[in-house]
């Protein structure tokens, strides 16, 4: 009798699962979620696989190229609900995926039966995530993003989900004569993180940039004073990285882990263009000071140059070496800086403006440990900040791109920085949710002092008279050389082994300094097969240090041929970014 009870209850807990009245299934509230979860990670609008997107109504009424996907009233022979019973070839979701529970399988055969109705007024929300709501374990809320107004007066601080402004306002009792930062409006109706921020009209408005992860991307013009939305662009189909408005406002530019740049009429909300050919998420995006360029950042190693009036690609800056995460113009329009996973900083010539042309690189420098996560110049053009995941912040001058200030040891990684208007500081957000205010007084066009001009070669005058010396052992060690009267010709045998080390001699001579000497040795010409070796030590034996290597490239070697017919040779790499009076230092050898 106990083992009746429980077959029949689980004969009925079945039951009650697998039976959905028809009259009670919703699309876009029952349906279409079981289709996001399971089924337009393939079978979307940008990527059909097997030309079959679930991924809208509108998409699944299209069918697939041997039919229609669903048979409205009859869910048996319907193709999607074979597919998923894996009755017909090949089964839905594959094998190795995750798959619809009975209940799901049963609102989906319920939905058709009912006549597979599509969504009733509205169009869904594509934007929803159907995930579950798990609180974090902690009260971090690292800033993704930052903005100071043109006037200086005001501050955009960009958390997940929210925008936080601030004014610099007189403070109470005795912080009355002090003007500090204080918050005076909090933007929150976002759907997702928000990953950009700038003013723009004159600061008035305020631009963001959020998203959904895999789903899609907003970038919303607010007035943001009175917390109100100017217009949304929704777009892309995952999360957007980056929202730039041109100098004259007509043109709003947005950039998404999709791959595509969208070009959008800011005055209709329309979008004029999409902007194509990069392999990878774009991460950032700049206009040119005059607004006809735009140039973009990627995943793909590179960087491209676009013409904004028709789309036109310009050029790809392909010397990177790994993803490309921040670029911008310089301030004349006059060159393209650029930094990423490589941890270099490039800047580039810009001269393809009237016709598609390769922008030659001007400078390319070994800038930080770590990733280049972000950079901005001073307004006048003098200077450029850099921030980085090695938690070290750098300000460059602009002339030679040398390195003028170097910050260290951060306390958490930044990732969002604005320089302020009259470039005296500027601000870096940090992943700990903390500001750091950075003062650029007293940073000075440092090109001088870093950039050391060649000088000419001169011509060392003969020696009249030279005294002649033979070499007299011992003279193995500082202690026992042999002083000599400079200028002077020393004769005498170097052994190649003396007591189990390598023989060496000795000389001291007196210099003043200023002084310019020459000593060479005669062995080769002599016909002797000694490979000479001549150092200059200081008066108690110490060698001097001569010249200090600085890795400025990111170039190496491998013991390949250059070509597959090769052997016994090496092949150089990041070859391109060399240029001369740059060595190779490998093994203790230049």
């Amino acid at each position: 009798m106990r083992r009746q009870f429980q077959l029949l209850f689980a004969f009925a807990a079945l039951t009650s699962v697998t039976t959905v009245r028809a009259a009670d299934v919703d699309y876009v509230r029952d349906v279409q979620p079981i289709f996001k979860k399971y089924c337009t990670g393939c079978h979307n609008d940008a990527e059909p696989e097997g030309k079959v997107s679930l991924e809208s109504f509108k998409s699944l009424q299209q069918g697939n190229p041997d039919g229609p996907n669903v048979l409205p009233g009859d869910p048996a022979n319907s193709l999607l609900v074979r597919l998923i019973r894996g009755q017909d070839e090949p089964q839905m979701p594959p094998e190795d995926e995750e798959r619809p529970t009975d209940k799901e399988l049963a609102l989906i055969e319920a939905w058709i039966e009912g006549g597979a109705k599509g969504p009733a007024g509205a169009a869904p929300d594509r934007m929803q995530l159907i995930v579950p709501e798990i609180g974090s374990l902690t009260d971090r809320r690292p800033i993704s993003a930052v903005a100071i107004s043109p006037g200086g007066d005001a501050l955009a601080v960009a958390r997940y989900a929210e925008v936080t402004l601030y004014r610099k306002l007189r403070g109470d009792g005795e912080d009355r004569k002090k003007l500090t930062w204080q918050p005076v409006q909090t933007l929150t109706d976002f759907r997702g993180k928000v990953t950009a921020v700038h003013f723009v009209s004159g600061g008035g408005r305020l631009l963001t940039a959020s998203g959904v992860t895999g789903l899609g991307g907003v970038a919303t013009i607010w007035e943001w004073p009175l917390n109100r939305k100017v217009r949304e662009f929704v777009g892309h189909r995952d999360l957007m990285y980056d929202a730039e408005l041109s100098r004259d406002g007509k043109v709003l530019a947005t950039c998404s882990y999709d791959r595509d740049i969208q070009l959008w009429n800011t005055q209709t909300g329309e979008p004029l263009r999409t902007l194509s050919g990069h392999n990878g998420a774009v991460y950032d995006i700049a206009f040119s000071p005059d607004g006809e360029f735009l140039v973009s950042a990627s995943a793909d190693d590179t960087c491209k140059v676009w013409r904004v009036a028709d789309g036109t690609r310009m050029d790809t800056l392909g010397q990177p070496l790994k993803e490309e995460y921040c670029v911008a113009f310089s301030p004349d329009g006059r060159r393209i800086v650029a930094g990423g996973a490589d941890n270099n900083l490039r800047v580039w010539d810009f001269v393809s403006r009237d016709k598609p042309r390769i922008n030659p690189v001007a400078f390319a420098r070994f800038a930080h440990e770590g990733p280049v996560l972000n950079l901005e110049f001073t307004n006048d053009g003098k200077h450029l900040v850099t921030i980085a995941e090695d938690r070290t912040i750098k300000v460059w001058e602009t002339q030679n791109y040398t390195e003028a200030k170097l910050w260290e040891n951060e306390p958490e990684v930044a990732d969002a920085l604005a320089v302020s208007p009259d470039g005296k500081e500027f601000v870096v957000g940090r992943m700990d949710g903390a500001l750091n205010w950075v003062s650029l007084k007293g940073i000075e066009n440092s090109a001088s002092g870093n950039v050391h001009a060649g000088e000419l070669a001169t011509t060392i005058p003969a020696a009249a008279e030279r005294s002649k010396a033979a070499e007299q052992e011992p003279n193995n060690s500082a202690e026992n050389a042999q002083v000599v009267q400079a200028p002077a010709d020393i004769t005498g045998v170097i052994d190649g082994m003396s007591e189990g080390k390598a023989d060496v001699d000795l000389y001291r001579f007196s210099a003043k300094a200023g002084e310019e000497w020459v000593i060479e040795t005669n062995a080769a010409r002599s016909k002797s097969p000694l490979d000479t070796f001549v150092e200059v030590l200081t008066a108690d034996g110490q060698r001097i240090e001569r010249v200090q290597l600085q890795a400025v490239r990111d170039s190496y070697f491998t013991f390949r041929g250059k070509d597959a017919n090769q052997s016994n040779d090496f092949r150089v790499f990041n070859w391109e970014e060399m240029e001369l009076n740059e060595y190779f230092y490998a093994n203790g050898e230049v």
